[in-house]
């Protein structure tokens, strides 16, 4: 048998290709298979922190509610709490808040809460007993919302 000169066989150098091959290949999967689940951790922690906002909202507006009964746009009376499921909101209530700096006393203001088309809105009146005129400002605090 002739002398090896220490160099690598043909057979040897296939065998380490198909080594290498197949461990980048799991790496690779690997490395996709991470960035993948990163992405849907980061939209789980995105739509659990806009639920934790809706909730705490939802929740100071509860604490606070003022026994207050007020008056609609045509001058009924509507309970401190209502649950009319109105074509605004599905509860209403009269909530009291603190003053800005530097003004005695306590504010109160009516807030409403309601499920429409999907959303969760927060609406809130510039006034207690509104006249026929007066609008709420609503705004969304949750999507992709199916009842409350």
């Amino acid at each position: 048998m002739p002398k090896r000169d220490g160099g690598f066989t043909l057979i040897e150098i296939v065998v380490a290709f198909g080594i290498f091959a197949v461990l980048s290949t799991m790496v690779s999967i690997a490395w996709v298979n991470s960035i993948k689940n990163s992405d849907a951790a980061q939209v789980q922690l995105k739509r659990l922190a806009e639920v934790q906002l809706a909730f705490v909202i939802m929740g100071r507006a509860v604490e606070q509610i003022s026994m207050r009964s007020v008056r609609d746009n045509y001058g009924s009376p509507i309970p401190a709490v209502s649950s009319q499921q109105s074509l605004d909101s599905d509860i209403e209530m009269t909530q009291t808040g603190r003053m800005p700096a530097g003004l005695p006393g306590v504010s109160l203001r009516r807030v409403g809460f309601g499920v429409r088309d999907e959303k969760l809105w927060y609406q809130s009146w510039p006034v207690l007993d509104r006249a026929q005129d007066t609008q709420a400002t609503k705004s969304v605090l949750l999507e992709n919302v199916s009842e409350m």
